[in-house]
């Protein structure tokens, strides 16, 4: 969907990510081979992506993720130590886009606090981290729309437009106190 996206606009792209849609964009974007059938999944497309934010990601993974539930195996799943995991967040440098930011919750009770020692909502090597106090899982996607676009138009007024965000008619007020 990327490069559909970047071969038609021939523009880089702006990704908003919440919960495990954060860990399968990011994966998307490092390409490499999957974990479970060694199929090559391509080429960074890190080069494609202008902003990339996740709200209310699972970045490190999920709180109550037991081993012995599908979802949360060793291997290609949301267990804070499983390979994928271990992979995404091992990298040295920001690979998912020009920038990137992170908008979490201290009321997350999907994804929980910590994961293997780290805020679960976290998004390493990221440019900012925006923490909230008060909104759960979901109402975190809608309330902070404000912010999420302020980064969007923020970045691509520093990318000299080249991204396809449009952003110039949306009032950026909101009444969320950031941590």
């Amino acid at each position: 969907m990327l490069l559909a996206v970047n071969n038609y606009t021939k523009k880089t792209v702006d990704i908003i990510a919440h919960s495990m849609g954060s860990t399968v964009s990011r994966k998307a974007i490092l390409g490499s081979s999957c974990f479970d059938t060694g199929e090559l999944l391509g080429a960074p497309l890190t080069q494609l992506v202008n902003t990339f934010v996740t709200v209310g990601g699972t970045n490190h993974g999920l709180q109550t993720c037991p081993l012995i539930v599908p979802l949360c195996g060793s291997i290609s799943s949301l267990h804070c130590s499983s390979k994928l995991m271990k992979e995404l967040n091992s990298q040295a440098y920001r690979f998912e886009g020009h920038s990137s930011y992170d908008i979490h919750s201290l009321s997350d009770t999907i994804i929980g606090l910590r994961c293997c020692n780290e805020s679960c909502g976290v998004l390493p090597n990221r440019n900012e981290s925006f923490k909230v106090a008060d909104l759960d899982h979901f109402m975190l996607l809608s309330e902070t729309i404000t912010l999420q676009l302020s980064l969007l138009k923020q970045t691509d007024g520093r990318n000299s437009g080249n991204s396809i965000t449009r952003t110039d008619d949306i009032d950026f007020d909101d009444d969320i106190k950031y941590l």
